[in-house]
């Protein structure tokens, strides 16, 4: 699997990392020995769109340091780039978005920093984007993934908009005295704080491109957002994220099978989590780093297997602020705070050969003595 970008402690990344899951270790879960690094982005990025097509990837849109939304479109492959090319930049820009692949087409869907209905297609074969039939609500953070031909869009839906059905107030007594919970939940995010409803019910589609029609289908049973996705022998599962009618990170685990148009609730994580990685690979499903309640990024690595509806702690992410590689001012110290992982990061399947490129990391100078070691 590749990983691209993301956040770590308050931090963007620009690394870009594959990781065999073949290689992971439960006794020797610190061990960062298993991962490759590939060759970094020209930029730190978080909150973007990555898809393979073949051996190339492709990372596209995303929010930068500076708060700005790109448009831009990177391809990179591993086995035959030594740097990552600028291709034709996206119509609109976005970040908090679906990017897939079907048909050989990259498909970028809603997102924030765009009209959040938009649809538009990417050709590699002429470099030339597209818009495609808008979504019939917007979302600005869709669960998006390809699957037989159609793209389906889960989380469809914004919950400060009216796409959102929202919780009644609830009664409670604290004290004696007799209050009501509101209908809102206050959410942060790198130093903003904002009010997004809660939510019981928000819709779900897809999209057949060959009629170039959106369906609607069955909702999830858990409203949330900021949750991940992806497929495996034939159904549809999605993994976390912010639970929106508790106000809180959940564990909880759904799988969407397209035949019946029906969710099954399976086992849930060993701990909840949002914005992690998700990817499926050798007939597992890895779940890496993400955020907690508390908004610290996790490092664990969750092992699921369908066979068993189990999940198993097979790993660690690298700690991004002791690993003297992990960014260009770092400098190496062992004391310090707590190991930190990553969240707001892509990753996808791709296989390369054990004989792979590594593209080694400019490593900091030994006299660093900043108060800020661990950057």
């Amino acid at each position: 699997m590749v990983m691209v970008g993301g956040w770590s402690h308050g931090k963007l990344l620009d690394r870009v990392e594959y990781l065999d899951p073949g290689c992971l270790d439960p006794l020797f879960m610190d061990s960062t020995n298993y991962y490759k690094n590939l060759a970094r982005l020209p930029f730190e990025v978080h909150k973007h769109g990555l898809a393979v097509i073949g051996t190339a990837l492709y990372v596209a849109g995303g929010e930068l340091p500076d708060d700005k939304v790109s448009k831009k479109l990177w391809r990179y492959d591993p086995l035959h780039d030594d740097s990552w090319t600028k291709m034709a930049s996206m119509i609109e820009a976005r970040c908090d978005f679906g990017l897939v692949v079907l048909d050989g087409y990259l498909w970028a869907v809603g997102g924030q920093g765009c009209s959040e209905c938009f649809v538009e297609r990417y050709d590699p074969r002429t470099n030339t984007w597209q818009l495609n039939k808008d979504m019939p609500r917007c979302s600005n953070h869709p669960v998006v993934v390809a699957l037989d031909g159609l793209i389906y869009v889960f989380a469809a839906g914004s919950p400060d908009t009216d796409t959102a059905q929202l919780q009644p107030y609830k009664q409670r007594h604290i004290c004696g005295y007799q209050v009501s919970r509101p209908t809102y939940r206050l959410a942060a995010h790198r130093g903003q704080v904002t009010r997004v409803p809660r939510a019981t019910y928000v819709p779900a589609y897809k999209y057949n491109p060959k009629t170039a029609e959106w369906t609607e289908v069955a909702a999830m049973q858990v409203p949330r957002s900021d949750s991940a996705a992806c497929t495996l022998n034939g159904k549809i599962y999605v993994i976390g994220g912010e639970d929106l009618s508790v106000d809180s990170t959940t564990d909880k685990v759904e799988c969407y099978d397209p035949t019946t148009n029906q969710w099954t609730m399976c086992a849930s994580m060993r701990h909840s989590c949002s914005n992690p990685g998700v990817v499926a690979m050798a007939g597992k499903i890895y779940v890496l780093g993400g955020m907690d309640d508390y908004g610290a990024d996790l490092r664990d690595i969750q092992e699921y297997c369908d066979q068993t509806d189990k999940w198993e702690s097979v790993g660690k992410l690298r700690d991004y602020r002791t690993d003297r590689y992990s960014y260009r001012r770092c400098s190496y110290v062992r004391r310090g705070p707590a190991p930190t992982g990553r969240s707001y990061f892509s990753c996808v399947s791709l296989w390369l050969s054990t004989d792979v490129k590594e593209v080694p990391y400019p490593k900091p100078h030994e006299s660093d003595d900043s108060n800020d070691y661990y950057w």
